[in-house]
């Protein structure tokens, strides 16, 4: 074995030992008053916190965690085909124009592979708006989901005012 290998070995053991603890933990999940499926599915503590400001924000007016919803977006990696499957989409008020839907990202680490679904969530977003016929879409990978509150509210702002770039 060499150095490297040696080097992360513990770190490697201990990640391995968090996704079987976790992994182990019953399923979290609790009735959802803004969304159409009954309880909202929580992979983590951040997607919680999500959903806590989805349920509080008076700027939301629906919300699906993205589980067996097929709601995918393809992107290339290393020159392979992969599937994005974001964490939520979110129906934000637009006040007199018509709800503007965000496709919302809650994700912590953010690695190169991160960066590729970005942009591929990024230009499908473009696409759609261009095309005109499925409403309005935003796309937001979050690091901070405790600030979800106040970036609702800009978004609400946003799609208010109809500046949403194409």
């Amino acid at each position: 074995m060499n150095e490297i290998a040696v080097a992360f070995e513990p770190k490697v053991r201990a990640r391995a030992r968090r996704a079987a603890e976790a992994a182990a933990q019953p399923l979290r999940r609790y009735p959802g008053l803004k969304s159409h499926i009954s309880h909202v599915v929580l992979d983590s503590s951040w997607e919680n916190t999500a959903a806590f400001h989805f349920e509080l924000s008076s700027h939301v007016l629906a919300y699906a965690k993205n589980d067996r919803l097929d709601f995918e977006i393809f992107y290339e990696w290393q020159g392979q085909v992969h599937k994005y499957i974001p964490a939520y989409l979110v129906r934000i008020d637009s006040g007199e124009h018509q709800p503007v839907t965000l496709i919302l990202e809650v994700k912590g680490l953010e690695m190169e592979q991160d960066r590729a679904k970005y942009n591929a969530a990024t230009r499908w977003v473009r696409a759609v708006n261009r095309h005109g016929g499925f409403g309005k879409w935003l796309y937001y990978p979050t690091k901070k989901s405790h600030e979800l509150r106040g970036q609702l509210a800009k978004f609400h702002e946003l799609a208010a005012k109809a500046e949403l770039v194409s």
